[in-house]
């Protein structure tokens, strides 16, 4: 029977590869909230279509007279797909005599290559996006002056189609695919709306010019959004529902003038409305919320300690309530707000293979020979191929081969959020550096 490792870090603990271990090890390292992301391998096809749970069943008291309704909450039928990254280096001679030792070259080299690699991961994780947009010519002229693809886009299945009706200033959107237009949002005055498809799990963000979009009455553009693959896959800024983000001050709509400064009462509002008990939950910021949140429990009357942490970690970490606060400085800092434009965010995340944020994985598709070398492939699961590094790695270059061999590192990837309620956001926060 095959074991399968639930996180990064104990996946380390599964093989006995010193590469493998030592790839992983650099990931943990350079980024502890990748260590504590749950795995699951990818079961193969090119698309894999689950549920996501909006609403739970009703549940109410009854007597021996009470009749059973049948209910199901809201589940969303959702999809998603690997999405393929690598990089490759290739040192020239002259660092070989430089150095003096190709094995030792080879070492640093790769080293790079994967904190690279770890970097470009995690930047996938939180800002990714699987699709890039663009605004087709009608709603160009109509008002909708810029758009951002909620999760789950896709290109292929055509475009997404806009409607205005100029009775109550409705906006309607679908998506590609999707069978009908979602509900109407009314649009009271310029600034950015949330649109949703007929399956709701499908949404857009548009920044609407009300007065170009009322000029003319109604109108409808069935390439009014046409979608391309952006070679990513979706991150937690795109997965978080909308139902799930608010402002630093606490509103879902309307910001304060120049954004808010971070709050210990904000990592509560983040905890009351995030799934999952505190040992599989777990905030990501940069590195300037950990040092407001340093400063502001400082100036309390609570004491700060590093708490030894769950989520598989075995280390030290800081932490509200028993979550861990992990820095990632691929959240944002641009948001703007008012006048203020350097904005973060920050994020709570609930971890879980079964009702929670988790990532596939799968390299099938990535096993491309490299120029027919003999190569090693350093596996998390004895399955699921995930990096492949030429042989020359595990031993001395022969004699006379005095050229460094290129070293390519792919994979393929998707992430999945199970629940609505699995990534809560508050953005706004003025504490970005």
């Amino acid at each position: 029977m095959t074991a399968y490792p639930l996180t990064w870090a104990e996946a380390v603990k599964m093989t006995n590869h010193a590469l493998t271990r030592s790839v992983f090890n650099t990931f943990i390292n350079e980024y502890p909230f990748l260590a504590s992301i749950p795995l699951d391998l990818w079961p193969g096809g090119d698309e894999l279509k689950y549920t996501q749970t909006a609403t739970l069943p009703t549940v109410a008291g009854v007597d021996e007279t009470s009749t059973f309704e049948a209910t199901k909450g809201t589940k969303r039928e959702l999809w998603v797909r690997l999405a393929q990254c690598g990089g490759q280096i290739e040192d020239p001679i002259f660092l070989v005599s430089t150095v003096g030792n190709e094995i030792d070259l080879a070492r640093e080299s790769v080293k790079d290559l994967v904190r690279a690699y770890a970097r470009y991961l995690a930047t996938q994780l939180i800002t990714g996006a699987f699709s890039s947009v663009a605004i087709g010519t009608t709603a160009g002229t109509k008002g909708v002056d810029a758009c951002s693809p909620g999760p789950r886009t896709d290109g292929k299945k055509g475009a997404g189609c806009l409607k205005f009706n100029d009775t109550g200033d409705y906006f309607y959107y679908k998506a590609p695919g999707d069978s009908d237009y979602g509900t109407g949002v009314a649009v009271a005055a310029d600034g950015t709306y949330v649109l949703r498809s007929a399956n709701e799990s499908q949404w857009v963000k548009v920044t609407i010019d009300i007065s170009d979009s009322a000029a003319g009455g109604n109108w409808e553009d069935t390439v009014g959004l046409v979608f391309t693959d952006a070679k990513s896959f979706d991150g937690l800024s795109t997965l978080v529902d909308p139902s799930y983000r608010w402002y630093a001050n606490g509103s879902a709509t309307t910001p304060s003038t120049n954004g808010d400064a971070l709050t210990l009462e904000i990592f509560d509002l983040v905890l009351d409305n995030l799934e999952g008990s505190p040992e599989n939950q777990c905030f990501v910021a940069r590195k300037g919320i950990r040092r407001a949140f340093k400063t502001l429990m400082r100036g309390s009357q609570i004491q700060m300690v590093d708490e030894w942490m769950g989520l598989k970690l075995r280390r030290p970490a800081m932490a509200w309530e028993g979550v861990p606060i992990f820095a990632a400085e691929e959240v944002t800092k641009a948001e703007t707000v008012g006048s203020t434009t350097t904005c973060t965010s920050l994020f709570g995340v609930h971890l879980n293979r079964v009702d929670g944020f988790h990532l596939f994985y799968g390299a099938q598709r990535s096993r491309a020979n490299i120029w027919n070398q003999q190569q090693v492939t350093a596996d998390i699961r004895k399955d699921g191929g995930l990096i492949t590094l030429p042989a020359f790695l595990r031993g001395l270059p022969e004699p006379d081969d005095r050229a460094v061999e290129p070293v390519r590192l792919t994979s393929a990837m998707a992430a999945v959020a199970r629940k609505t309620q699995c990534i809560v956001e508050v953005h706004g926060l003025s504490n970005a550096t």
